[in-house]
């Protein structure tokens, strides 16, 4: 993630996860970590806003301390398994 702005106050995310080798359009579990770190090292307790190659995802904590995602949601490709 970057410290820096699009000046909507989002940061720029990419992924690059093991077993897929390779970046992913996005990452739940990815965003939720930098959307954390951002947080403390900003000292910032509103919802992060995370530029990924998928799409603008949104992290939040609410009142009982429960963290959430939102963000676009489509299904990147179509295979069929023959054999």
């Amino acid at each position: 993630a970057s410290r820096e702005t699009d000046g909507e106050g989002r940061h720029a995310m990419r992924t690059f996860e093991k077993g897929v080798e390779c970046e992913t359009l996005s990452c739940g579990s990815g965003a939720v970590a930098v959307a954390k770190v951002l947080q403390d090292a900003l000292a910032y307790n509103g919802p992060v806003h995370l530029i990924a190659p998928g799409g603008v995802l949104k992290v939040w904590t609410d009142a009982a301390d429960v963290t959430w995602l939102a963000g676009p949601v489509a299904k990147p490709f179509i295979g069929e398994f023959t054999k």
